[in-house]
């Protein structure tokens, strides 16, 4: 977690010395159970069993929480579309299901979504 936040803060940085103006968008969660959907293969299978731990054990929440607080220390507003997916969660919709590829990539729908809540803080400046 440690050297993403350092990898994710020098990008941040030289995006933000060369002028530019810069956006940490968070990302959407990864699947939460093994997709009857997913196509059976045993390779995918291990993907989506490991990406469950990784969303399920908090690990996923860790990194992007660390690079929150980096990005308040350092000046960057941060968009965060994981918090748009907790509160799905929280309100029992099945997030798994909203994963086009029942990994990791959202349906059509939560991409135009996210570029509405990018589109919000960018017109709010």
């Amino acid at each position: 977690k440690d050297k993403y936040v350092e990898t994710i803060k020098e990008i941040l940085l030289k995006i933000k010395e060369s002028g530019a103006e810069v956006i940490y968008l968070t990302e959407n969660y990864m699947n939460s159970r093994v997709s009857l959907r997913l196509a059976p293969s045993e390779y995918l299978t291990g993907v989506a069993k490991a990406c469950c731990i990784t969303q399920n054990e908090g690990h996923l929440k860790a990194y992007f929480e660390a690079a929150k607080k980096m990005c308040l220390e350092i000046g960057v507003p941060v968009c965060d579309i994981y918090h748009a997916w907790e509160i799905m969660e929280k309100c029992k919709v099945d997030t798994t299901n909203l994963l086009a590829n029942h990994l990791n990539h959202p349906v059509r729908e939560l991409h135009y979504y996210t570029a509405i809540k990018l589109l919000e803080m960018i017109c709010s400046k």
